[in-house]
């Protein structure tokens, strides 16, 4: 599209702007034995980049937020590689094209998928099958993540079923890689009226957006009148506003850049492939534009049947399973502060400073059994990649 070609690169730093603030990082020089190149891209394989790799092994990607780079996460990556030490388990940071040592310039989101496929397929032609991969991305790359999943899954569904029309469900998971999405935004439409805006950005552009239009048919003063009427409204029901504004929106990001419409990849993948946590005082991305909460009603569904199943079950062994599932599901969403209000930290710290506080593990006021963030993703990684 001829508008990408002009400014895509620059929406990129603005969604992406790690792009700036670490054009020129240089890696500490413990990474040496563990940075490599696939195609344009840096990335820092963990324990080493001479591990052998084979069918067995587990990799786990990384990608991190718009404004964060591999080399800052080393010491976590590290610490992950020797939780995981002979378990043949591979860890992998990576930077997206033009972040640090990474070459090329991003023009659209396609660009930033194609990263992630290409260090996907590397792993593959090592001997890794996708059912071994798992992507796992905070923040912005959380939603590039969840991207690449569906479009790699829906390329190899595609080729499954040229050859076998009717595959299994079995082969149709093994079709895609696993997906762990950390505090990330369902649509960038959504990030940007709900958690940037706000419903006073988002209020007054629509009241301004509907009042021109307005003009059309109606005096100046009725026009006003109109607007204003909206942006007060829109304070009891934020989403009149976000309504009117999404599809200006999402053709204006189409258009220039992509939709990064993650909440459609997500819901696009198998059930038993993917999992997410939010926190729910995070202010950077706001619950409503998460992935969690579009998938309110699924959840309240998926929860609905296993309290039912745990209910009919004749004895423990069966309702083990369930109630460890029920609680998978309730432990995706946390916090940093039990009382606090919103905050940044409860985005950008490490998940081992934010914890459950549902009832299933106490309740919000007791600690007793509640567990951090950190165990949560190492259970929901284990579950994904089947690692005991």
């Amino acid at each position: 599209m001829i508008l990408r070609n002009l400014i895509g690169h620059t929406i990129s730093q603005i969604i992406m702007p790690s792009q700036i603030i670490h054009a020129s990082i240089r890696p500490p020089h413990s990474h040496a034995n563990k940075k490599k190149t696939v195609g344009d891209l840096r990335i820092y394989q963990y324990p080493d980049k001479n591990f052998n790799i084979n069918a067995d092994t587990k990799i786990i990607i990384h990608a991190f937020g718009n404004g964060d780079c591999a080399e800052i996460h080393d010491s976590e990556l590290q610490e992950l590689t020797n939780k995981y030490a002979n378990k043949n388990v591979v860890v992998v940071g990576m930077n997206f094209r033009n972040v640090s040592n990474s070459r090329g310039k991003p023009s659209s989101e396609k660009d930033w998928i194609e990263d992630v496929v290409s260090i996907v397929d590397h792993y593959r032609g090592k001997g890794a099958p996708l059912k071994n991969i798992l992507l796992k991305g905070h923040s912005l790359g959380g939603a590039i993540m969840t991207m690449a999943a569906a479009k790699i899954f829906a390329d190899e569904l595609a080729k499954l079923k040229q050859t076998t029309p009717n595959p299994s469900k079995e082969a149709i998971n093994n079709c895609a890689p696993r997906l762990f999405n950390n505090r990330s935004f369902s649509t960038l439409a959504d990030e940007v009226m709900i958690s940037i805006l706000g419903k006073t950005g988002t209020g007054a552009i629509a009241a301004v957006f509907v009042g021109l239009m307005s003009l059309a048919f109606l005096t100046i003063a009725n026009a006003a009148l109109l607007g204003v009427g909206l942006f007060t409204v829109n304070w009891i029901f934020p989403s009149l506003a976000e309504f009117i504004m999404r599809p200006a929106l999402d053709l204006t990001l189409w258009l220039t850049f992509g939709r990064m419409d993650a909440l459609s990849a997500y819901k696009s993948l198998p059930e038993e492939v993917k999992d997410c946590v939010i926190a729910k005082d995070d202010l950077v991305i706001r619950e409503r534009a998460t992935i969690h909460y579009r998938l309110k009603n699924h959840r309240s569904q998926q929860k609905q049947l296993l309290r039912k199943g745990i209910q009919e079950a004749r004895d423990d062994a069966e309702k083990t399973p369930l109630k460890k599932r029920l609680r998978d599901i309730k432990d995706s969403k946390l916090c940093f502060e039990v009382n606090g209000g919103l905050s940044i930290g409860a985005h950008n710290h490490p998940l081992e400073m934010l914890h459950t506080y549902h009832k299933l593990r106490g309740g919000a006021h007791s600690q007793r059994r509640q567990i951090s963030g950190a165990q949560v993703m190492e259970n929901k990684c284990k579950r994904l990649l089947k690692i005991s």
